[in-house]
């Protein structure tokens, strides 16, 4: 019998029924179940996608030419956005470095979103997962990435 680990306790976790626990229940809402060991490998792509954007915001900042360039983001945005990355990396280390990767997990929307595992609710598009390229945050690069890649193999 495997042991499920719940992430957060919300008012809809407590309504998920396992269906070996018991038959013919409907579930209600939907839940991914993964493993500690595929969640961790999930966050840790997360944290190296914002440890690049760090990177190249920072690169940006730095960059001698970046006035003479036609577009260029303030300084400002940089600034906040190299702290808003610096910030997302803390978390997602400090989620990643607590999951037990024998255990089994169900992850309802709250701790996908959390977990920086799906997009902000802007970023659909009809119902779809949204490509992070076309997504412009707080002057960050965006990388060619469907969300829905983040996920697979889960």
């Amino acid at each position: 019998m495997a042991v499920v680990a719940i992430l957060t306790i919300s008012a809809d976790d407590a309504n998920v029924v396992s269906r070996s626990e018991t038959k013919g229940v409907v579930i209600d809402g939907l839940k991914l179940t993964m493993t500690g060991a595929v969640l961790q490998t999930k966050l840790e792509e997360r944290i190296q996608w914002h440890l690049r954007e760090v990177r190249r915001n920072y690169e940006d900042l730095q960059d001698p030419t970046r006035n003479e360039k036609k577009f260029a983001w303030p300084e400002g945005v940089l600034e906040g956005a190299i702290a808003k990355g610096e910030a997302q990396i803390e978390v997602l280390t400090l989620i990643r470095d607590h999951i037990l990767a024998d255990e089994v997990y169900r992850l309802g929307e709250y701790d996908l979103r959390f977990a920086d595992l799906l997009p902000d609710e802007e970023d659909w598009d009809c119902g779809q997962f949204a490509q992070r390229s076309g997504r412009v945050e707080a002057g960050m690069h965006q990388e060619d990435t469907s969300m829905l890649g983040h996920l697979s193999d889960g």
